[in-house]
């Protein structure tokens, strides 16, 4: 494993090095999204946001909920146009 600043993990032969800027918690998670804490949730419950565990604790990956605001932001723009 090389050394890394932030989280580091191997699995098999990958290894991934993630920021702490990278993991949000689920209140700035549902601030970015603008959307609830409890819409966090369902939408980790059917499988559309994937939290990564450390120790006790949850994160979100910031990339994966830009991906995700970009999706709803253009899901919006096609409704406003129809």
């Amino acid at each position: 494993m090389t050394n890394c600043k932030g989280v580091c993990y191997t699995f098999a032969m990958a290894e991934i090095i993630l920021k702490s800027d990278d993991l949000l918690d689920f209140t700035e998670a549902a601030s970015i999204l603008g959307v609830s804490r409890p819409t966090i949730y369902n939408l980790i419950a059917k499988y559309k946001l994937h939290p990564v565990t450390i120790g006790r604790n949850r994160y979100l990956l910031r990339d994966e909920l830009q991906f995700i605001k970009g999706k709803l932001e253009d899901a919006k723009l096609s409704n406003s146009q129809s």
